[in-house]
């Protein structure tokens, strides 16, 4: 298995217990990349969530460890028998409604 097959396996996390914390979470890892995280709530319901940067900080204030806070999120949920990550991907969620919050 090559690094890149590895990097994309799906991994169980533990359990995060705040939005804030995921977003914590999320820009420990990169304050750039903004990925979409995929849940299972339940049997028949997956949800898609993805953290969104309300201000973009300038990459000279990043230098002066201005870190960039994400308060914005955006994504959708589906509720369907036997779901699987694959109904996120292109095309997959036609007429699916979306939604946004801020924390």
């Amino acid at each position: 298995m090559t690094l890149d097959e590895r990097y994309w396996q799906p991994r169980t996390l533990a359990p995060i217990p705040t939005l804030a914390d995921l977003r914590e979470q999320v820009l420990r890892r990169s304050e750039r990349r903004c990925p979409k995280w995929k849940f299972r709530l339940g049997p028949e319901l997956i949800l898609q969530l993805q953290p969104k940067p309300s201000v973009v900080i300038a990459e000279v204030a990043r230098t002066y460890g201005v870190r960039q806070h994400v308060l914005d999120f955006q994504g959708c949920a589906v509720f369907g028998p036997d779901l699987t990550a694959a109904v996120f991907s292109a095309g997959g969620l036609d007429g699916v409604p979306s939604f946004s919050f801020r924390l």
